[in-house]
Protein backbone atom coordinates (compact mmCIF):
# COMPACT_ATOMS: atom_id res chain seq x y z
CA UNK A 1 0.00 0.00 0.00
CA UNK A 2 1.60 3.67 -0.92
CA UNK A 3 2.34 5.53 2.37
CA UNK A 4 -0.24 7.53 3.97
CA UNK A 5 2.60 9.33 6.36
CA UNK A 6 4.94 10.88 3.51
CA UNK A 7 2.73 13.47 3.15
CA UNK A 8 1.99 13.91 6.26
CA UNK A 9 2.13 17.13 8.07
CA UNK A 10 1.16 16.86 11.57
CA UNK A 11 3.87 14.47 12.77
CA UNK A 12 5.92 16.14 15.85
CA UNK A 13 8.22 14.75 18.52
CA UNK A 14 7.59 15.73 21.93
CA UNK A 15 4.04 16.07 23.63
CA UNK A 16 0.34 16.26 22.24
CA UNK A 17 -2.28 17.42 23.93
CA UNK A 18 -6.09 16.93 23.20
CA UNK A 19 -8.11 19.50 24.92
CA UNK A 20 -11.87 19.07 25.61
CA UNK A 21 -14.34 21.56 25.87
CA UNK A 22 -17.75 21.87 28.30
CA UNK A 23 -21.21 21.36 26.77
CA UNK A 24 -21.62 24.97 27.01
CA UNK A 25 -18.76 25.64 24.71
CA UNK A 26 -20.22 24.18 22.88
CA UNK A 27 -23.17 26.36 21.91
CA UNK A 28 -23.26 30.22 21.48
CA UNK A 29 -25.02 32.69 19.08
CA UNK A 30 -23.04 31.76 16.01
CA UNK A 31 -24.58 27.96 16.06
CA UNK A 32 -27.64 28.49 14.11
CA UNK A 33 -26.12 30.62 11.81
CA UNK A 34 -23.47 27.66 11.10
CA UNK A 35 -25.93 24.96 10.82
CA UNK A 36 -28.07 26.52 8.46
CA UNK A 37 -24.54 26.74 6.42
CA UNK A 38 -24.08 23.21 7.18
CA UNK A 39 -25.40 20.06 6.07
CA UNK A 40 -26.94 17.87 9.71
CA UNK A 41 -23.84 15.30 9.79
CA UNK A 42 -21.20 18.00 9.07
CA UNK A 43 -22.95 19.69 12.21
CA UNK A 44 -23.15 16.59 14.01
CA UNK A 45 -19.34 15.89 13.47
CA UNK A 46 -18.31 19.93 15.12
CA UNK A 47 -20.40 19.68 17.74
CA UNK A 48 -21.04 16.90 20.62
CA UNK A 49 -23.13 16.70 23.98
CA UNK A 50 -19.78 13.91 25.11
CA UNK A 51 -16.91 16.46 25.68
CA UNK A 52 -14.16 14.70 25.18
CA UNK A 53 -11.47 13.97 27.78
CA UNK A 54 -8.17 15.75 28.23
CA UNK A 55 -5.20 13.10 26.78
CA UNK A 56 -1.14 13.07 27.30
CA UNK A 57 0.60 11.58 25.43
CA UNK A 58 4.20 12.01 26.05
CA UNK A 59 6.49 10.21 22.95
CA UNK A 60 10.02 10.50 22.03
CA UNK A 61 8.36 9.72 18.40
CA UNK A 62 6.40 11.25 16.24
CA UNK A 63 2.71 10.79 16.64
CA UNK A 64 -0.04 10.16 13.76
CA UNK A 65 -3.68 10.12 14.15
CA UNK A 66 -5.05 6.86 13.38
CA UNK A 67 -6.79 7.96 10.70
CA UNK A 68 -3.64 9.09 9.17
CA UNK A 69 -2.36 5.06 9.36
CA UNK A 70 -5.54 3.09 8.08
CA UNK A 71 -8.62 3.60 6.82
CA UNK A 72 -11.45 3.91 9.27
CA UNK A 73 -15.28 2.09 8.40
CA UNK A 74 -17.73 0.64 10.58
CA UNK A 75 -19.41 -2.51 9.87
CA UNK A 76 -22.82 -3.03 9.21
CA UNK A 77 -25.58 -6.03 9.76
CA UNK A 78 -27.88 -7.37 7.08
CA UNK A 79 -31.50 -7.30 8.69
CA UNK A 80 -33.20 -9.33 10.24
CA UNK A 81 -29.47 -11.19 10.34
CA UNK A 82 -31.39 -14.67 10.89
CA UNK A 83 -33.00 -14.25 7.32
CA UNK A 84 -29.34 -13.83 5.97
CA UNK A 85 -27.71 -16.71 7.99
CA UNK A 86 -26.45 -19.59 6.37
CA UNK A 87 -25.01 -23.51 6.25
CA UNK A 88 -24.10 -23.12 2.28
CA UNK A 89 -20.38 -23.30 1.42
CA UNK A 90 -20.80 -20.02 -0.52
CA UNK A 91 -21.77 -18.29 2.47
CA UNK A 92 -19.26 -15.65 4.02
CA UNK A 93 -17.73 -15.49 7.27
CA UNK A 94 -19.85 -13.90 9.62
CA UNK A 95 -17.55 -12.37 12.02
CA UNK A 96 -18.63 -11.73 15.93
CA UNK A 97 -17.27 -11.41 19.48
CA UNK A 98 -17.84 -14.66 19.94
CA UNK A 99 -15.57 -16.16 17.18
CA UNK A 100 -12.67 -14.26 19.58
CA UNK A 101 -10.73 -16.68 21.80
CA UNK A 102 -9.78 -14.88 25.42
CA UNK A 103 -6.21 -12.94 24.84
CA UNK A 104 -6.46 -13.46 20.74
CA UNK A 105 -4.46 -11.22 18.68
CA UNK A 106 -5.73 -13.33 15.20
CA UNK A 107 -9.16 -13.75 14.50
CA UNK A 108 -8.99 -17.19 12.15
CA UNK A 109 -12.85 -19.11 12.15
CA UNK A 110 -16.39 -17.93 12.44
CA UNK A 111 -19.06 -19.81 13.98
CA UNK A 112 -21.67 -18.88 10.98
CA UNK A 113 -21.68 -17.59 7.67
CA UNK A 114 -24.14 -15.24 6.06
CA UNK A 115 -25.65 -15.62 2.46
CA UNK A 116 -24.05 -13.55 -0.37
CA UNK A 117 -26.55 -11.55 -0.74
CA UNK A 118 -26.06 -10.97 3.57
CA UNK A 119 -22.71 -10.02 2.31
CA UNK A 120 -23.99 -7.03 0.10
CA UNK A 121 -25.63 -5.21 3.14
CA UNK A 122 -22.89 -5.62 5.69
CA UNK A 123 -19.25 -4.54 5.24
CA UNK A 124 -16.55 -7.10 3.95
CA UNK A 125 -13.17 -7.30 5.53
CA UNK A 126 -10.08 -9.29 4.16
CA UNK A 127 -6.76 -10.87 5.64
CA UNK A 128 -4.88 -8.23 7.35
CA UNK A 129 -7.58 -5.82 7.93
CA UNK A 130 -8.00 -4.71 11.57
CA UNK A 131 -11.03 -5.05 13.54
CA UNK A 132 -12.30 -2.55 16.75
CA UNK A 133 -14.38 -3.61 18.93
CA UNK A 134 -16.95 -0.89 19.31
CA UNK A 135 -18.56 -1.69 22.62
CA UNK A 136 -17.95 -3.43 25.72
CA UNK A 137 -14.25 -4.63 25.37
CA UNK A 138 -13.85 -1.25 23.71
CA UNK A 139 -11.30 -0.32 21.43
CA UNK A 140 -9.73 -4.21 21.59
CA UNK A 141 -7.69 -4.70 18.35
CA UNK A 142 -7.40 -7.63 16.86
CA UNK A 143 -5.67 -8.96 13.09
CA UNK A 144 -7.84 -10.63 10.15
CA UNK A 145 -6.60 -14.18 9.26
CA UNK A 146 -9.66 -14.65 7.33
CA UNK A 147 -12.10 -12.69 4.95
CA UNK A 148 -15.39 -12.34 5.41
CA UNK A 149 -17.91 -9.67 6.99
CA UNK A 150 -18.59 -7.45 10.25
CA UNK A 151 -21.60 -5.96 11.98
CA UNK A 152 -21.83 -2.64 13.06
CA UNK A 153 -20.42 -3.72 17.16
CA UNK A 154 -16.84 -3.42 14.71
CA UNK A 155 -15.00 -0.81 13.22
CA UNK A 156 -12.42 -1.42 10.57
CA UNK A 157 -8.92 -0.62 10.07
CA UNK A 158 -8.11 -1.29 6.42
CA UNK A 159 -4.89 -0.25 3.69
CA UNK A 160 -2.69 0.02 6.70
CA UNK A 161 0.24 2.54 5.87
CA UNK A 162 2.96 0.69 4.21
CA UNK A 163 5.64 2.06 6.73
CA UNK A 164 3.78 1.04 10.04
CA UNK A 165 4.41 -2.44 11.06
CA UNK A 166 1.15 -4.38 11.34
CA UNK A 167 2.06 -6.17 14.89
CA UNK A 168 3.80 -2.63 15.95
CA UNK A 169 0.48 -1.47 15.51
CA UNK A 170 -1.43 -4.43 17.05
CA UNK A 171 0.45 -3.99 20.17
CA UNK A 172 0.64 -0.05 19.62
CA UNK A 173 -3.46 -0.11 19.97
CA UNK A 174 -3.61 -2.70 22.90
CA UNK A 175 -1.19 -0.85 25.18
CA UNK A 176 -2.08 1.81 27.72
CA UNK A 177 -1.75 5.17 26.16
CA UNK A 178 -4.18 4.08 22.93
CA UNK A 179 -6.34 2.71 25.45
CA UNK A 180 -6.59 5.23 27.43
CA UNK A 181 -7.25 7.19 24.61
CA UNK A 182 -10.07 4.54 23.71
CA UNK A 183 -12.17 4.69 26.69
CA UNK A 184 -11.83 8.55 27.72
CA UNK A 185 -13.39 9.15 24.53
CA UNK A 186 -16.09 6.09 24.49
CA UNK A 187 -19.55 7.41 24.99
CA UNK A 188 -22.44 6.09 27.28
CA UNK A 189 -22.66 5.93 30.62
CA UNK A 190 -23.56 2.21 30.91
CA UNK A 191 -22.15 0.27 28.10
CA UNK A 192 -19.80 2.69 26.62
CA UNK A 193 -19.37 2.66 22.50
CA UNK A 194 -16.44 3.88 20.31
CA UNK A 195 -16.92 6.42 16.79
CA UNK A 196 -15.45 6.67 13.91
CA UNK A 197 -14.95 10.14 14.55
CA UNK A 198 -13.40 9.96 18.05
CA UNK A 199 -11.03 6.66 16.55
CA UNK A 200 -9.62 9.24 14.11
CA UNK A 201 -8.45 11.80 16.46
CA UNK A 202 -6.80 8.54 18.21
CA UNK A 203 -2.49 9.30 18.70
CA UNK A 204 -0.10 6.57 18.49
CA UNK A 205 3.54 6.72 18.07
CA UNK A 206 5.63 5.60 15.18
CA UNK A 207 9.05 5.45 14.98
CA UNK A 208 11.76 3.85 12.35
CA UNK A 209 10.93 0.46 10.66
CA UNK A 210 14.07 -0.90 12.75
CA UNK A 211 12.51 0.38 15.97
CA UNK A 212 8.96 -0.59 15.26
CA UNK A 213 10.70 -4.29 14.71
CA UNK A 214 12.82 -4.38 17.59
CA UNK A 215 9.63 -3.39 19.93
CA UNK A 216 7.76 -5.88 18.43
CA UNK A 217 10.25 -8.79 19.29
CA UNK A 218 10.22 -7.51 22.52
CA UNK A 219 6.48 -7.53 22.99
CA UNK A 220 7.02 -11.36 21.74
CA UNK A 221 9.80 -12.17 24.06
CA UNK A 222 7.43 -11.23 27.24
CA UNK A 223 4.39 -12.65 26.09
CA UNK A 224 6.17 -15.81 25.40
CA UNK A 225 7.21 -15.65 29.19
CA UNK A 226 3.61 -14.92 30.52
CA UNK A 227 2.45 -17.90 28.41
CA UNK A 228 5.49 -19.75 30.38
CA UNK A 229 4.17 -18.12 33.54
CA UNK A 230 0.74 -19.28 33.05
CA UNK A 231 1.55 -22.80 31.71
CA UNK A 232 3.81 -23.14 35.18
CA UNK A 233 0.69 -21.94 37.23
CA UNK A 234 -2.09 -24.39 35.71
CA UNK A 235 0.19 -27.48 36.21
CA UNK A 236 0.94 -26.68 39.90
CA UNK A 237 -2.88 -25.73 40.64
CA UNK A 238 -3.51 -29.35 39.15
CA UNK A 239 -0.85 -31.12 40.82
CA UNK A 240 -2.48 -29.44 44.27
CA UNK A 241 -5.99 -30.27 43.01
CA UNK A 242 -4.73 -33.99 43.12
CA UNK A 243 -3.05 -33.46 46.26
CA UNK A 244 -6.44 -32.96 47.68
CA UNK A 245 -8.28 -35.19 46.38
CA UNK A 246 -6.26 -37.62 47.55
CA UNK A 247 -5.80 -36.45 51.28
CA UNK A 248 -9.77 -36.45 50.93
CA UNK A 249 -9.72 -39.99 49.66
CA UNK A 250 -7.42 -41.29 52.14
CA UNK A 251 -9.43 -39.22 55.04
CA UNK A 252 -12.72 -40.74 54.28
CA UNK A 253 -10.88 -44.58 54.59
CA UNK A 254 -12.33 -46.39 58.01
CA UNK A 255 -9.86 -46.65 60.33
CA UNK A 256 -9.45 -50.06 62.23
CA UNK A 257 -10.53 -49.92 65.86
CA UNK A 258 -7.00 -50.15 67.83
CA UNK A 259 -4.72 -48.79 64.98
CA UNK A 260 -2.78 -46.28 66.47
CA UNK A 261 -1.36 -43.49 64.59
CA UNK A 262 2.39 -45.38 64.29
CA UNK A 263 0.52 -48.24 63.09
CA UNK A 264 -1.92 -46.03 60.13
CA UNK A 265 -0.55 -45.36 57.26
CA UNK A 266 -3.31 -42.15 56.27
CA UNK A 267 -1.42 -40.35 53.30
Amino acid sequence: APSKLSNMTIGFEGAATHSGRGVNAFFSTSINFQRSRNSKLQFEKQFSLSPKKTIVINSKWPLFRLEQIADISRGASPRPIDSFITTSPTGVNWIKIGDVKEGAKYIESTAEKITPEGALKSKEVKPGDFILSNSMSVGRPYILKISGCVHDGWLVLANIDSKVNKDYLYYALSNGPAQRQFHANAAGVVVKNLNIERVRGVLIPVPDTITQQFIVKECEAVEQQVETAKTTIDNSLAAVEELTAEIANNASTPIRKGCGISQCNLL
